[in-house]
């Protein structure tokens, strides 16, 4: 849930961000198609803990460094106090914790077993999911 709710939040700060510098003339960046490719890849690959690529300057930096500046343009657009607060609490949650990819491949490197990321995902999906009422057993008049 946090991981989702700073996805949104990242959004719209980033997009509450290039709307302002739209109307103060600023240019928007226009990165390569292939180093957007590159920087996806090399995300997917490294996550939280490896590095990234800085579009800006086609260099790798730690991707806890380049995150930590996207997080901080993105809050500074994001208006409500109470929100901030609980999004800053979210991130620091995502930067002790990692996000999901790395949660599901450190549930496979404590055995090197698919069956553990299952049972991780399991055990995250349904520990946050609303209980369901079991189903009534059929009755004799069902039958």
């Amino acid at each position: 849930m946090s991981d989702t709710l700073l996805l949104v939040a990242a959004v719209k700060g980033l997009a509450v961000t290039a709307l302002t510098d739209i109307r103060h003339g600023l240019p928007a960046p226009r990165p390569q198609p292939e180093m957007l490719r590159a920087a996806y890849w090399r995300a997917a690959r490294d996550g939280l803990r490896g590095k990234s690529i800085n579009l800006c300057t086609g260099r790798l930096e730690p991707a806890a460094v380049h995150l930590d500046r996207l997080w901080d343009t993105a809050l500074a657009a994001l208006e409500t106090p109470g929100d901030v607060a609980l999004l800053r609490t979210a991130y620091s949650l995502l930067r002790a914790d990692g996000n999901g990819a790395e949660r599901q491949r450190a549930a496979h490197r404590r055995r090197h077993q698919l069956t553990d990321v299952v049972d991780y995902l399991i055990q995250n999906t349904t520990a946050r999911a609303t209980p369901r009422r079991p189903h009534p057993a059929p009755s004799d008049a069902d039958g």
